[in-house]
């Protein structure tokens, strides 16, 4: 069953309104930019007072999806709505045409089309940013496969020279992560058929260099952070759910954080499955409080 598309709505919806933006060329790269009200009625000395950016990246295994399919559209003005941000979402090369590390170098290309924004003379700065934008509180967000490129592409960024941007957190809602072992929680997963071993694999094989296996960095996340001792990484907030086959190695990732003395806020929900933040649930609704509550602590951090 294909995936509905939703047009982006210039004017104030609910709150919020989206517009689509050019990233590059050549890769074809574009985002979704969601302007929350909120942030257009406050002013500060006159002036419109400047908001948080959420840079984000989609799930979907890496093969499918886009930020204007709907279900993405309608969660990324939820998060505006709720943390008064501005959310830029990206739309990266897919698999299998582009292997990683293609969907890394497009999620870099989109930090540093940020960095260009922050930088460039007003006529060539995108309006929303230019007005409402603070380039000092960039929050790097996303799901699943989008979530293990915010890992990498966090890793990349802090040895980047990135200024005037300031990444402030990053925000991974259960991350995409394999590994050549099989675990509890994807052996459960596989009896009570919420997962698939065979398409597991299968998915990474299309997903990572040729020759490669899941023990390769792009794939184990937790084998990968014990290598980033000396990384300064940004605070992260990973977000896990207890019923998602990948949970058992996500909680492996966020052990590897810790005992590198990684800055990271771990959010369990027992019976969340893997895609839980699309379904208006209760765990949906306390994970964008929460979400909203580290958004604000780590932007005010930055005043301190």
């Amino acid at each position: 069953m294909p995936f509905p598309h939703l047009q982006a709505n210039p004017n104030f919806v609910d709150g919020v309104a989206s517009r689509d933006v050019v990233i590059s060329d050549s890769p074809s790269i574009w985002a979704r930019v969601f302007l929350p009200e909120k942030a257009s009625l406050v002013r500060d000395d006159k002036a419109f007072k400047k908001v948080p950016v959420i840079l984000y990246f989609h799930g979907g295994a890496f093969v499918i999806l886009s930020p204007d399919i709907s279900f993405y559209h309608q969660y990324c003005e939820k998060i505006a709505r709720k943390t008064n941000a501005v959310v830029v979402s990206v739309d990266y090369r897919l698999i299998p045409e582009n292997r990683l590390p293609a969907a890394y170098d497009d999620a870099f290309t989109a930090l540093s089309w940020l960095k260009t924004q922050a930088t460039a003379a007003n006529e060539l700065v995108d309006p929303w940013l230019a007005t409402y934008a603070d380039f000092g509180k960039i929050f790097l967000m996303g799901d699943s496969a989008g979530a293990n490129i915010v890992h990498h592409l966090s890793v990349r960024a802090s040895s980047s020279d990135l200024e005037p941007l300031a990444i402030r957190g990053q925000i991974l809602v259960q991350p995409m992560t394999g590994g050549p072992d099989r675990l509890r929680s994807e052996v459960v997963g596989a009896k009570n058929g919420s997962f698939s071993f065979q398409t597991n694999d299968w998915l990474w094989r299309l997903a990572l260099p040729k020759g490669s296996d899941m023990s390769h960095p792009y794939c184990n996340l937790p084998a990968a952070v014990m290598e980033l001792a000396k990384v300064p990484l940004p605070p992260a907030l990973v977000v896990l759910g207890g019923v998602d086959w990948m949970h058992d190695r996500q909680f492996e990732y966020v052990a590897s954080l810790r005992k590198t003395k990684k800055e990271v806020e771990l959010l369990d929900y027992e019976k969340a499955k893997h895609g839980f933040f699309i379904y208006d649930t209760e765990e949906t609704g306390n994970f964008l409080r929460a979400l909203a509550g580290f958004v604000t602590k780590r932007s005010r951090e930055a005043r301190a």
